[in-house]
């Protein structure tokens, strides 16, 4: 994984309350906008679905960008799905509804 020096994740920012998110929605939208790039670009070229897309897995960098990681249990177009409730894998919270209700497992 890439060392991403000063990088902060979202979660962290949110539980702060201390962020320029929260005092400028242009920021917030303009933000939103690279993460959204991010997901098309992952399901539109790459054909991955995240499936675990969570504050936590979301890095700010200094200089605004932002990297989206761990990949760990996403799903590749073609590969053998997994059912994520049954394996104890990803963040509730931000699960897909499909994740957990047997759609698509084995």
């Amino acid at each position: 994984m890439e060392l991403v020096p000063g990088a902060v994740s979202l979660k962290t920012l949110i539980e702060s309350g201390n962020n320029s998110f929260y005092r400028d929605p242009l920021k917030s939208l303009s933000f939103f906008r690279k993460l959204l790039e991010v997901v098309i670009e992952c399901d539109k070229n790459l054909k991955v679905v995240h499936r675990d897309l969570s504050p936590a897995n979301v890095l700010i960098l200094p200089d605004e960008t932002i990297r989206v990681i761990d990949f760990g249990i996403c799903q590749i177009e073609g590969a053998e799905p997994i059912s994520l409730i049954v394996e104890g894998f990803g963040t509730i919270d931000y699960m897909a509804p499909e994740c957990g209700s047997g759609v698509g497992d084995r």
